[in-house]
């Protein structure tokens, strides 16, 4: 839902393109690997580092796993072909929630 549907009625809604998406630059805690041809979505929260507001990933079972989307802030999407990318990081963080 907030992938897809969220921005595509905020567009409707007359919102210009470039903020259907909420984004933040953040730093990554732990290492992710990606999933070789395909594209990954990793649900994460964000937190308060010495550093800095960081993403901490959050495990879970898959799309259906409920639980785990509601603890999340958001996700980060490792792109197709990405082997790793290493914590520490600055990614871009897809906000779905006030904060």
């Amino acid at each position: 839902f907030h992938e897809f549907v969220l921005p595509a009625l905020r567009y409707l809604a007359g919102c210009p393109a470039v903020n259907c998406y909420r984004l933040l630059k953040v730093r990554l805690l732990s290492d992710v690997k990606g999933k070789g041809k395909l594209r990954n979505y990793l649900l994460g929260r964000l937190v308060q580092t010495d550093g800095g507001t960081a993403v901490d990933l959050i495990q879970n079972s898959g799309s259906a796993d409920l639980v785990a989307g509601s603890l999340a802030d958001g996700m980060i999407m490792v792109p197709a072909g990405v082997p790793s990318i290493p914590a520490g990081t600055i990614v871009d963080f897809r906000l779905w929630r006030q904060i």
